[in-house]
């Protein structure tokens, strides 16, 4: 059971070969969307780490090809996940007041094409209530804000 990307979502280990089928859990190029509600960012960095710690010999994603450094590309979604956490609380401190996610995509994702921005608000959101979750931010209405 690997939710995060989705509630129900599953992995599955095939014990013969040390694989994974992670379906939507990581993409061999690429991230994946978490999207609240049914999305949960916590939930999600923890599915990762579980099938991290596994140390499958190769993981099989529904988005892309076989993936063969399993382990490293397991951390690199961690780590790329925590990082983007931080630029988006970034964002909300240098925007100094309550904001809308939509206020805070474009600094939070200075690094991608505007196309993508209304995709990245999903996300955002999805950082954002784990922010709150932390006691970080403090959504009011439809803006978040420094506690």
């Amino acid at each position: 059971f690997t939710p995060g990307h989705a509630s129900g979502h599953l992995c599955f280990l095939h014990h013969r070969t040390d694989a994974v089928f992670v379906g939507d859990l990581i993409a061999s190029a690429g991230t994946i969307l978490v999207n609240p509600p049914d999305g949960h960012m916590v939930d999600y960095l923890e599915s990762l780490e579980l099938v991290r710690d596994l140390a499958p010999h190769a993981v099989y994603p529904a988005h892309g090809w076989m993936v063969t450094n399993p382990v490293e590309r397991l951390q690199f979604y961690i780590d790329h996940r925590l990082k983007r956490e931080e630029r988006v609380f970034a964002a909300l401190q240098r925007y100094g007041k309550a904001a809308t996610v939509a206020e805070i995509v474009p600094d939070a994702y200075s690094d991608a094409p505007p196309a993508v921005w209304p995709i990245a608000a999903r996300s955002a959101e999805a950082h954002l209530l784990h922010l709150e979750e932390l006691g970080r931010v403090v959504k009011v209405g439809a803006r978040w804000v420094m506690p």
